[in-house]
């Protein structure tokens, strides 16, 4: 069974490319606070992949209470609500859903989607 951890939808970088590649962020108000992540531990894990490793009942809940939504092409991929890919850090019981892309030309974002917890 998952639960959702009390971690609000919190934008980490808004900005160009060029800034982000040296920038390392620690995710303070949730379960992973206390780790300096850069964008390829946070951009690492494709969130599909999150299926396989969870199973389907949990990952369903994720993407129900995340409110994640398909995208319409063929590749299957789920989106956050400003249509940015979808990925996951997954460490201990505790799994981090972020989503990262272009917003603009040449404006990127990275949000901290939310934090679920594994349990028994």
């Amino acid at each position: 069974m998952i639960t959702k951890s009390n971690t609000d939808r919190a934008l980490l970088f808004d900005g160009p490319e060029t800034d982000l590649h040296n920038k390392l962020f620690d995710l303070e108000a949730t379960p992973l606070k206390g780790q300096d992540l850069s964008l390829d531990h946070i951009t690492g894990n494709s969130f599909e992949e999150l299926e396989q490793e969870i199973g389907s009942e949990d990952f369903a809940a994720i993407v129900a209470t995340g409110n994640f939504k398909p995208d319409e092409g063929f590749l299957d991929h789920y989106k956050s609500e400003n249509r940015l890919k979808l990925y996951y850090l997954k460490q201990g019981g505790h799994i981090a859903v972020f989503s990262f892309g272009e917003f603009q030309p040449t404006r990127y974002q990275l949000y901290l989607e939310g934090t679920w917890t594994l349990g028994a």
